[in-house]
């Protein structure tokens, strides 16, 4: 009895495996694809303008986001480069000795070169201290005095180019010799406008005594030469 309920359900299995390789194909496999219509396509279209615009909004967002950052930022100023140091002004030089003696006897020859110290000569040192009140080398390094020969009192250029410290002693020198030829010194009428005339210029260390006739013509080439 056993053994025939044993056979029986057997067959039943062996059936039921047949009945299954037996049934229809899946629906999957026997669907047919539909073609798409255009209510399809027209809306695949829609949703694909719908990405794209809202990539399209992302990215002016962003292009916004960053020109605000761009105009909140602070400018960069450029650092100013350091000043340089104000360089020290020389000391002024010490003009040479031989150009200082070439300048005086440019001066002394263009003097000459007027028509009352054309036949003029020039005094030695001993003549100008017997002149100047005992103005000596002691009280300049150079000394140029042309006296005027062709007039009774002479007229006098006297240029002077004086040490340190002595100008006081050589004013004094000249003032002397100036007061002398007013006062004393007069006794003809060219002698009175000669002196009467004169003129002291003082430029730097250099000082200039003037008594002629023509001494504004002769205080201008100094000044001209000096300056």
């Amino acid at each position: 009895m056993k053994n025939t309920k044993t056979l029986l359900c057997c067959m039943l299995i062996l059936l039921a495996g047949c009945a299954s390789k037996n049934e229809e194909p899946k629906d999957d496999q026997n669907k047919v694809v539909e073609p798409a219509t255009n209510n399809d396509i027209a809306s695949d279209k829609e949703d694909e303008k719908e990405e794209n615009k809202e990539i399209n909004d992302e990215e002016e967002k962003d292009e916004v986001l960053d020109q605000n950052d761009q105009e909140n930022a602070e400018p960069i100023v450029p650092s100013k480069p350091a000043a340089p140091a104000p360089s020290e002004p020389e000391a002024p030089k010490d003009e040479p000795e031989e150009t200082l003696t070439a300048d005086l006897d440019a001066l002394a020859t263009a003097i000459q070169a007027t028509d009352l110290f054309s036949m003029s000569m020039m005094m030695d040192n001993q003549q100008i201290a017997d002149l100047y009140g005992g103005i000596g080398t002691d009280h300049y390094e150079t000394a140029i005095v042309l006296k005027n020969l062709m007039s009774p009192g002479g007229d006098e250029a006297a240029i002077f180019k004086v040490k340190a410290n002595q100008m006081d002693a050589v004013k004094a020198g000249i003032n002397a010799r100036d007061t002398y030829g007013k006062n004393e010194g007069s006794f003809y009428e060219m002698e009175q406008e000669m002196f009467n005339n004169s003129k002291i210029i003082e430029i730097g260390d250099i000082i200039v005594y003037i008594a002629a006739r023509n001494v504004d013509e002769v205080a201008s080439i100094v000044e001209t030469n000096l300056k």
